[in-house]
């Protein structure tokens, strides 16, 4: 109930993963994998990997689904 309400009902899981993974990585340098990046790159980067973990959302599926078909196909 806690994350939920943390992460006001949306994508909670996904966004769990996501807040998890920037704490592991930000916590110990030897995790940091990252730390070499330029700041236009670590931007990018960082909302490229926010971007597909909030996709595994299965309740967004058919969403993501038909964006991208209208993207491919027209």
């Amino acid at each position: 109930l806690i994350k939920a309400v943390l992460y006001n009902d949306k994508s909670v899981l996904e966004n769990h993963h996501a807040s998890a993974s920037w704490h592991l990585l930000k916590s110990d340098e030897k995790y940091n994998f990252l730390s070499n990046l330029e700041l236009d790159e670590w931007k990018r980067f960082r909302y490229l990997i926010l971007e597909n973990i909030l996709a595994t959302d299965l309740g967004k599926h058919f969403s993501i689904i038909e964006d991208f078909n209208a993207k491919v196909f027209y």
